[in-house]
């Protein structure tokens, strides 16, 4: 009975923020006031940027929406199980924007992170990166990011994920369930900081669309996506969200572009070859409910980086 209370009532607010901030951004663009420019210079309306700098280390992450986007301020993130605020970053600053990075969250095998906000890789947004810091031990099969807030079925949704040995993976379903892989891929070695990106380009092959994937700044795998179906563009999504695949480890700076972003202009090039341009462009509300707890430490391994432009060559189709 509680459950089937909380559960609309989760999905109003989360559907009712999201529409004041999509609706005051549009506005007031429109009305050539770029409001953006205060607290998000050049950002679109659907970027997201969740640094996990609003904590004290040591504590718990923890309440409805506690994890905050740097960009707009929207509380989008909810923790459920008490990942960690942790000292041990990849930078004390972040290449790209100069700004001081003090914290991370650190995961146990039993906690995740719901979003309402919209996971760039889904269906109808177009073009679209996503980045984040990983610092993993070595582990079974765990899940990164599960795009849906539930379970199951398995099906509509991404699931990016890490094998033993630190080697990335990543596919997503269909609505229908039909899978496609492979999405990003690469090894980040156990222990220390990777930073990892995930670039989707809509254009260049259309209708196919190419799915090109990086460590540290340099693509370990382009995969063609002939067919493309992704999943429905307003599930909400998770940070190690999968019962019996949840993760151990620690995350920083996840970063969600309604662009497909060159490797210049990822969080660790110290010289970006880009601006970004403000791209307000709107969709659905998110659908709810998860379940999904912290782990720690050490030294920084990473160095800002000038990274080339490399055009992505897209490989034949990837197995369904």
């Amino acid at each position: 009975m509680e459950t089937s209370i909380l559960i609309p009532v989760t999905r109003y607010l989360a559907a009712a923020r999201r529409a004041f901030f999509t609706a005051t951004a549009s506005i007031l663009l429109v009305a050539g006031v770029n409001v953006i420019t205060t607290i998000a210079t050049a950002q679109g309306v659907n970027d997201r940027y969740y640094r996990f700098e609003e904590g004290i280390a040591g504590n718990c992450a923890s309440g409805a929406g506690s994890i905050v986007d740097s960009y707009f301020g929207s509380p989008d993130g909810t923790p459920d199980g008490c990942p960690i605020y942790s000292t041990d970053v990849p930078f004390a600053v972040i290449p790209l924007t100069g700004q001081p990075d003090t914290l991370s969250l650190s995961f146990n095998g039993a906690q995740s992170i719901l979003f309402n906000s919209f996971f760039l890789l889904h269906r109808t947004f177009g073009d679209a990166t996503l980045e984040y810091f990983i610092k993993l031990p070595d582990q079974p099969r765990h899940s990164i990011f599960w795009t849906r807030p539930t379970n199951e079925p398995d099906e509509n949704r991404f699931n990016l994920a890490i094998d033993p040995g630190g080697q990335l993976t990543g596919d997503y379903r269909e609505p229908t369930g039909k899978i496609h892989q492979p999405i990003g891929g690469g090894v980040a070695l156990v222990n220390e900081w990777h930073h990892v990106a995930i670039v989707k380009d809509t254009q260049t092959k259309a209708p196919s669309h190419i799915y090109s994937g990086y460590v540290d700044g340099v693509n370990t795998v382009t995969s063609l996506d002939g067919h493309p179906n992704e999943p429905d563009p307003d599930l909400m999504w998770t940070i190690s969200g999968r019962i019996g695949e949840q993760l151990f480890g620690l995350i920083d700076e996840v970063r969600l572009t309604q662009r497909a972003l060159e490797p210049c202009d990822f969080l660790i090039s110290a010289n970006p070859c880009s601006s970004p341009t403000a791209t307000p462009t709107a969709t659905a509300t998110p659908t709810v409910t998860a379940t999904p707890t912290a782990t720690p430490s050490a030294r920084p391994s990473l160095t800002p980086r000038t990274i080339p432009t490399p055009r992505p060559r897209p490989t034949p189709p990837p197995r369904t």
